[in-house]
């Protein structure tokens, strides 16, 4: 194909053609008058025209394929999910070899093809030889970090073989190249004979001296006669110090239905990095053993939780409450009561409890600003008119309860949260009190706030119950009394803010399960509502979530004192114990001072972050937090891929997915795409192109001038 591109506008072209026609014409008709033959206009003539074709610019166009920049990088996922056979003669592990075997022979020629091993991090070449035992791995964090690792940049493609894992798959930043993923395991919807620990729930952190709820759920599938074996299945938790095991807890459960649950409660007596594991009893007929497991990490801290009381009128509820979290090695509680009520005095306060350092202005009644609360995580307010509050104290509670605190509302014939503050409640208050017997019950979806509470107060009730409006979107209800809301949490801003309807519920402490379950609904309440708080003196750091998977960032909103005036520094220590310095960027809408730390956890393992405030350049007080980072399944959890998301995560990243039985496709696709890409290449004719144009003008010019000389006219 040809295609003109002339150096000059069409109407200077056309005089130039017609201007060298004329100079040809003329210099044939001159040197025929004075010589009386032509032979030397010849070479002229050739001149003239390869100047006319340079003005005309023609290009030819060809097309050719250009093979992509880099080469191909395939991974091999080595965790021991891929040893499992899924009926087959070969493992995954083996079946992805052949795979990978199969896509360098496919390959184009002169594309370098590299594999490579990955588990919780991407490794170098795929060994021939795996060690024995058990070989976490993480997908999941692989995928999503395939945009950042290093060993990947300037790739042509990459390949992944793997299981997919047992974590939700997301990728936050794609690379550069297209990613084909091929997954390895049983067709969507298989459900092989298997029995799993499904979740180990426990909390991120711990008080000492406080005792611990931990929760073990059971799952099972399969046939009919592999369920009906599941009758006593044995299940055991297990604490790990010093390199070893030791079980600290054992439970038979009937597994027959699918579903079931131990709970065991243990408490530790000084700080520490807890390890525990739960364990189920191995089956015959399993599919897999590497789901009977399940391992999850706690830190046991000294009491770290502030929380302040404050109440206008004093009730029932006040005295007992203190009792109840005065005993929780966990919590400082403060209460802040009015004590005198005076329109010509002005109103006087007491402060009872354990002081915080700032205390003192408490003494004149409830902070105006939200600097004045700062120290507190949680606030408990009594039942009193919200008519009481004065403007600046109800915009202080509200600012420092939509920064990160919590707080928690109780309501009888009056509830504070009304008027301006109605927002903070997570059901409207309508004032006034219902009288009768209403029976305390947990609902299906149960809520955080209540586990462990349905047996602790089956059969127990309550006389009283305040008058709410139904629960605002996105409230959540997490007790009732008499098919009425009792319990209702939700999100407010960034913290959160809880409702306890009823002036009676003091009655149910005492001895006997009713009395235990007053006290833990407490703790769980004031904890939640705390969210993931650390505190150290004149520092609050607070985390965007309680537990981080490999791969997640990590958000601390690091909250100095109003008054403290330090120069904060922080840095962030990963498991292999390398340390790093973390840049702080200002949160100002978390108050004065407020700074940021985003942390990318990209491995399993303990990483520790530690914020210190500094005053005059000298060491001062310092917040730690070791975040244990682990996937929420474990290793072998999912043993069906999960196609759908992979499918997606390929596709997000330019590439195609394909399971096991389809990879011949998947190599064809992929050779096609690697093969090149056609690439239109515009040339000039080989004359035109400068050394050839400059020679050919210079063979014309001599051969001129070997023509006049033989001629003799020169």
């Amino acid at each position: 194909m040809i295609s003109w591109s002339p150096a000059l506008p069409p109407a200077l072209l056309a005089v130039a053609v017609l201007g060298a026609v004329a100079a040809l014409w003329w210099s044939r008709r001159a040197l025929r008058a004075r010589f009386g033959h032509h032979r030397a206009w010849w070479p002229r003539l050739g001149l003239g025209l390869l100047l006319l074709l340079a003005l005309a610019g023609p290009r030819w166009h060809s097309e050719e394929l250009r093979p992509p920049a880099g080469s191909l990088a395939i991974l091999v996922d080595t965790s021991s999910s891929m040893d499992l056979r899924d009926g087959r003669r070969d493992t995954r592990l083996e079946r992805a070899r052949q795979l990978a075997a199969r896509l360098r022979e496919a390959a184009p020629s002169g594309l370098g093809v590299e594999v490579l091993a990955f588990d919780t991090r991407v490794r170098a070449a795929l060994p021939d030889t795996l060690p024995p035992g058990e070989r976490p791995g993480d997908p999941a964090a692989i995928l999503a970090g395939l945009g950042t690792e290093a060993r990947l940049s300037g790739r042509a493609g990459i390949v992944v073989l793997s299981d997919g894992g047992d974590e939700p798959v997301a990728v936050a930043q794609p690379p550069a190249c297209p990613v084909w993923i091929a997954g390895f395991g049983p067709a969507a919807g298989t459900t092989p004979d298997n029995g799993a620990v499904a979740a180990l729930d426990l909390p991120a952190s711990a008080e000492v001296d406080s005792e611990v709820p931990i929760a073990v759920e059971l799952s099972a599938t399969g046939a009919p006669g592999f369920l009906a074996r599941l009758g006593a299945v044995p299940v055991t938790l297990e604490e790990g110090r010093d390199g070893a095991w030791r079980e600290v807890g054992r439970q038979q459960l009937d597994l027959r239905s699918g579903r079931a649950r131990a709970t065991f409660t243990r408490t530790w007596h000084a700080p520490a990095s807890v390890r525990l594991r739960a364990s189920l009893g191995e089956q015959p007929g399993e599919a897999s053993l590497l789901d009977n497991r399940r391992e999850a990490a706690l830190d046991v801290r000294t009491r770290g939780l502030h929380v302040l009381y404050f109440t206008r009128e004093i009730g029932s509820e006040f005295r007992t409450l203190r009792q109840e979290l005065g005993r929780d090695p966990g919590l400082t509680f403060t209460a802040l009561l009015r004590t005198v009520a005076s329109e010509r005095l002005g109103d006087r306060y007491s402060l009872l409890g354990e002081r915080l350092d700032g205390d003192t202005a408490l003494e004149r009644g409830f902070p105006g600003e939200a600097a004045g609360l700062a120290r507190y995580g949680v606030i408990i307010l009594g039942a009193f008119e919200a008519s009481a509050w004065r403007p600046a104290e109800a915009e202080a509670l509200r600012r420092h309860i939509e920064s990160g605190a919590g707080l928690v509302i109780l309501a009888g014939e009056t509830c504070a949260a009304g008027g301006g503050l109605a927002a903070l409640s997570p059901c409207p208050p309508l004032g006034g009190l219902d009288r009768g017997s209403f029976p305390i019950a947990v609902p299906p979806a149960s809520h955080p706030v209540a586990d462990g509470l349905a047996a602790l107060f089956a059969g127990a009730s309550l006389d009283t119950l305040a008058r709410i409006g139904a629960p605002r979107a996105g409230a959540v209800v997490a007790l009732t009394a008499g098919n009425r809301p009792l319990v209702a949490v939700q999100a407010y801003g960034r913290g959160r803010s809880a409702l306890v309807a009823s002036n009676t519920l003091w009655r149910l402490a005492g001895p006997g399960p009713a009395g235990e379950g007053y006290g833990r609904l407490w703790r769980q309440l004031v904890r939640w509502g705390a969210g993931s708080v650390d505190e150290g003196g004149d520092l609050r750091l607070r985390w965007d979530k309680d537990r981080y998977r490999p791969g997640e960032e990590a958000v601390a909103t690091i909250i100095p004192a109003a008054d403290a005036h330090l120069s904060i520094v922080a840095d962030l220590t990963a498991p292999d114990g390398t340390a790093r310095a973390v840049a702080l960027e200002p949160s100002p809408d978390d108050g004065p001072g407020a700074l940021r730390a985003r942390l990318r956890l990209s491995e399993r393992g303990a990483w520790r972050f530690r914020v210190e405030g500094r005053r005059d350049g000298a060491a001062g007080q310092a917040v730690e937090r070791t975040l244990h980072v682990a996937p929420r399944q474990g290793e072998g959890a999912r043993l069906v891929p999960d196609h759908a998301a992979l499918a997606r995560v390929a596709e997000a990243c330019g590439g195609s997915y394909a399971p096991e039985d389809e990879a011949e496709a998947l190599v064809e696709r992929i050779s096609t795409r690697l093969t090149g890409a056609p690439v239109v290449i515009e040339r000039a004719p080989w004359p035109l192109q400068p050394p050839w144009l400059l020679g050919l003008a210079l063979a014309l010019l001599i051969s001129e001038w070997s023509l006049r000389r033989k001629a003799g006219v020169i």
